[in-house]
């Protein structure tokens, strides 16, 4: 196993390519750019997952989604939600 870690697009929805059943661990700023780490098995076969960046106050509609964490940027709260893996 081994901690990997991926700067974030800044979009709302997005996937990131990685080892499947990736265990994600936190969400912070890094020099300023929200950045995700995942512990992951680099000898697993790769998947698309996707998530979800939702700021304080907006709604949330996903079927499937679970909290990541939390980071500010200036007066602006956001909060990750993993969607899932891509079957």
């Amino acid at each position: 196993m081994t901690i990997w870690k991926y700067p974030l697009p800044q979009k709302e929805q997005f996937a990131l390519r990685m080892p499947k059943r990736a265990n994600l661990l936190t969400v912070q700023l890094q020099d300023g750019v929200p950045t995700l780490w995942a512990m992951v098995d680099p000898s697993e076969d790769y998947t698309e997952r996707d998530f979800v960046i939702v700021g304080t106050g907006h709604s949330i509609d996903l079927p499937r989604r679970e909290y990541i964490g939390t980071w500010q940027m200036g007066s602006y709260v956001w909060h990750l939600f993993d969607a899932g893996e891509k079957m």
